[in-house]
């Protein structure tokens, strides 16, 4: 079965960390054993400072707890699940993943424990056709193996290596296929010990679903054109028979789901979105429109090709067809917990094609009677934090993508603000007013006051992505948009003006703006993630693009310090700079040039990345941080609790904090 992610318009910077010598969070060990094969290569990146040698045994896995981290994720729910997947070894059985852990049902996805836990965030399934206590996961660090059904895992290859697919050749067990970003297609022939590129005749690819024939030796795979612009071309299918020789077979403006039909093979289904339902009974040589109806994702009973779950617009639910798709009756939207009341992608029993585990934002969904009543399974303290920061009395404020917003006043748990949209990109409180946060949701801008919302800015159809408030007057506040470049307020979020003056619009026509911050009262900065950094000197009203080629094209994130702002540029480090227009390089020490957040605390500055934190105090070199033992580390925001500065971390796992 070829499965879908998470279909949203924020995008996605992989964290690529290089590999720790400990995995932290569960009472489990793995091992890295990279085995030479004559004929193939080893992709893997040399050790970084800090990590276990790849011949060293049993590396130990430690709790976060040991190493100073508390819990502090009290009150919160919501998870943030990546696959679902029916073992047919096993009847009954279900497998998910959750961040880095893994969790089992053995009653049909009614109920599930954890078994446990990767060495990073987990992004796919595998599941070999033999051994029922054998499974493979990608990472965003790389291929993982288990031998004893989930509960102990070992790193098989590609180390510090964002993999978002993987695949198993049904008919050889030692043949796995994994797609990676920009690298396409690898392929392994000893079992993922080794990997080849795999990718002739193919562009710069962004791979959906990946798929292989269990009867012949056939690919077949859905991406998205990197290099294309937005159109008709931007999706496309590529197969590939007897060997390493993709064909493009046909584009396609958008799509999310490619679904192979287990009871007979050839037959494939493909979600096209406006373009419509799309059905080939050839393996995916030829293709024929069966509905025209928007269907965004497509689930296929595995015992019946007639028996089909499409679903509609994003959160119009999921609708039912038992005639291969030429009709459809629904939606079924009922015991979905949250706003929106459909799942983004679900796995069907092959013993009972009306039983579906799927997995929405925020929750994990079972139904036993073909979508007519979802029950919720699973609803842990493991959001997708989009952001975390903290007012000056210590209330805390959390925005996540699919779970809501969430305040936290000090001494108590997580409470969910009152009538939030479900999908936030960003929070910022305000610099002198307790108790009260600017958030950016979906298409507007809220100012909550404590739990209540007390401004809801009109809708901009923008996606806030960053606010930055400026440091004479904290009526005026600064935002990033994805969409539509900066906006400003100067009544404190009320009310909004586009001023991009000078921001250059991206090969799309949208002036995608990540991160704001000042300088100064006149001097403010726009970090871009397609076009570089603009500097304005008039507090906003013109920008210029900053010519400093060290930054690249791509600034997600800038941070104020005292007299100085640092830029987060994903696959080019750290930079400071005073006055906006020269930038030092400030990440010696640092074994990833994919850092995640920085926050400055006086005169020490923390990194977070997927391994894991850094620190560097008064300038100088950086230093492994907390004992590097949680990982997926996202953002970071400081605090006070009973006296003493906490510094808190969003994990895959949940949110930490530690003492300073």
């Amino acid at each position: 079965m070829i499965r879908p992610r998470a279909a949203h318009v924020i995008g996605i910077i992989s964290v690529m960390g290089a590999v720790a010598s400990v995995a932290c969070g569960s009472n489990v060990e793995y091992v890295f054993v990279p085995i030479p094969v004559p004929g193939t290569t080893i992709i893997q990146p040399p050790a970084g400072p800090g990590e276990a040698d790849a011949s060293t045994p049993n590396e130990t896995v430690v709790s976060p707890t040991t190493c100073g981290w508390d819990r502090e994720d009290d009150g919160l729910i919501g998870i943030n699940a990546t696959d679902v997947v029916f073992d047919k070894r096993v009847p009954g059985r279900v497998w998910l993943a959750a961040g880095k852990s893994m969790l089992r049902s053995d009653d049909h996805g009614k109920t599930f424990q954890e078994v446990g836990e990767v060495g990073a965030a987990v992004t796919d399934i595998a599941i070999p056709a033999l051994n029922p206590l054998e499974l493979f996961v990608s990472t965003s660090d790389g291929v993982f193996r288990s031998t004893d059904g989930g509960q102990r895992w070992f790193r098989t290859s590609l180390g510090g290596t964002n993999v978002s697919k993987l695949a198993i050749d049904p008919k050889d067990n030692r043949r796995l296929f994994a797609a990676v970003p920009f690298s396409n297609v690898l392929m392994s022939v000893d079992g993922g010990i080794t990997f080849r590129p795999y990718n002739k005749n193919l562009p710069r690819l962004e791979v959906i679903s990946l798929d292989v024939h269990p009867a012949r030796d056939e690919l077949i795979l859905l991406a998205s054109n990197l290099d294309a612009p937005i159109g008709p071309t931007r999706h496309s299918i590529y197969r590939t028979e007897a060997g390493d020789d993709w064909k493009r077979i046909r584009d396609y403006e958008s799509g999310f789901t490619l679904e192979r039909c287990g009871a007979n093979p050839d037959d494939l289904f493909f979600a096209a979105v406006n373009g419509g339902l799309q059905h080939s009974t050839d393996s995916g040589k030829t293709w024929a429109t069966i509905s025209t109806e928007v269907v965004n994702s497509v689930w296929v009973a595995p015992s019946n090709c007639k028996q089909l779950y499409p679903s509609g617009l994003w959160g119009t639910g999921t609708f039912r067809s038992f005639d291969g798709g030429l009709t459809r009756v629904g939606p079924f939207k009922t015991g979905f917990p949250f706003a929106v009341k459909q799942a983004w992608t679900a796995a069907i029993d092959p013993e009972n094609p009306n039983t579906l585990v799927g997995i929405s934002h925020g929750v994990v969904v079972h139904t036993s009677n073909a979508g007519d009543l979802w029950t919720p399974v699973i609803m842990d303290a493991r959001p997708a934090a989009s952001s975390l920061t903290t007012s000056k009395d210590g209330t805390q404020w959390l925005s996540t993508w699919g779970s809501h917003q969430w305040m936290r006043e000090p001494g108590k748990p997580w409470a969910m603000l009152m009538d939030s949209e479900q999908f936030g990109f960003t929070s910022q409180p305000f610099p002198q007013a307790p108790h009260k946060a600017l958030f950016g949701v979906w298409s507007e801008t809220v100012v909550y006051d404590g739990s209540q919302r007390s401004v809801i800015s009109p809708r901009i159809v923008s996606n806030p992505m960053s606010f930055a408030f400026s440091p004479a007057d904290p009526s005026t506040v600064v935002l990033g948009t994805q969409l539509d470049g900066v906006h400003i307020s100067r009544d404190g979020g009320t009310s909004w003006s586009k001023k991009s003056t000078g921001i250059v619009p991206n090969e799309y026509g949208t002036m995608d703006i990540r991160a704001v911050a000042f300088l100064s009262a006149d001097r403010i900065l726009a970090g871009s993630n397609d076009k570089g950094l603009f500097l304005s000197k008039d507090k906003g009203e013109n920008w210029t693009a900053v010519a400093d080629p060290a930054l690249g094209a791509s600034v997600v994130r800038l941070v104020e310090t005292p007299g100085a702002v640092i830029a987060v540029v994903p696959t080019r480090g750290l930079f400071r700079s005073t006055d906006g227009e020269r930038w030092v390089r400030i990440d010696e020490g640092i074994s990833t040039l994919n850092v995640a957040d920085v926050i400055a605390e006086g005169t020490t500055l923390y990194a977070s990345y997927e391994a894991g934190l850094y620190s560097s105090s008064s300038g100088g070199a950086w230093k492994a941080f907390g004992g590097q033992c949680i990982r997926g580390v996202g953002k970071l925001t400081i605090s006070t609790r009973n006296g003493s500065k906490r510094l808190y971390a969003t994990a895959v796992d949940g949110i930490y904090s530690i003492a300073l």
